[in-house]
């Protein structure tokens, strides 16, 4: 083999390697985020699934939104009126923290990065490097 087909090769199992990596995430799944406008502010509602071995009774997340050219990266959090039990899903509204304006749409990307647990117990996505 020459030494381009060698590069080649070590570049595409290098990519292979990393796609193969583990992400840590806390124990929910967050689907179908989409932002509801209401006048000059706005919500998120989320499909919220729980594979937590404690109900929960908060959650933070982390969004990312892209609509007419502009990026939009926020967090968000919501205090459960009904806890959250083991293996359930309900919708769940999120109130923006730090959106600098509104947002349209379902977001490309809501991660999970912290939970209350109702035992007082809490859960958080660790950094990623």
């Amino acid at each position: 083999m020459n030494k381009r087909a060698l590069r080649t090769l070590a570049a595409g199992a290098t990519l292979l390697l990393a796609s193969c990596a583990h992400q840590p995430q806390l124990p929910v799944t967050v689907r179908q985020c989409d932002a509801v406008v209401s006048g000059k502010s706005f919500v998120l509602d989320a499909r919220v699934h729980s594979d937590a071995r404690v109900p929960i009774r908060g959650v933070r997340v982390t969004v990312d939104f892209y609509s007419d050219f502009t990026y939009s990266h926020f967090v968000a959090e919501a205090k459960l009126a009904r806890e959250l039990d083991p293996g359930q899903t309900q919708i769940v509204t999120f109130q923006p923290v730090n959106a600098k304006s509104p947002v349209r749409g379902r977001a490309m990307k809501c991660t999970a990065t912290h939970l209350d647990y109702l035992d007082g117990t809490t859960a958080d996505l660790p950094p990623v490097h």
